[in-house]
């Protein structure tokens, strides 16, 4: 019981009103890991965005093809 009240009181001493307070919390850390999500977002979205070029793309050659065999 005592593990599991421990994680409540954890909770209860950080307060966001009062930051400076908690020593544990860096705030140039925080940004560095948000920026870095960031950036794995960004990464992300581009990927899919070449993803989207290369179906679009294949699609075309696919429906080039067919028209070229429909007028054979």
């Amino acid at each position: 019981e005592e593990e599991e009240e421990a994680p409540a009181n954890d909770e209860e001493q950080v307060n966001p009103t009062k930051v400076e307070k908690d020593k544990e919390f860096d705030p140039f850390e925080t940004v560095r890991n948000i920026r870095g999500d960031l950036e794995d977002i960004y990464e992300s979205i581009e990927s899919l965005r070449n993803d989207e070029d290369i179906v679009k793309a294949m699609a075309q050659r696919l429906a080039a093809a067919n028209n070229g065999k429909a007028n054979d």
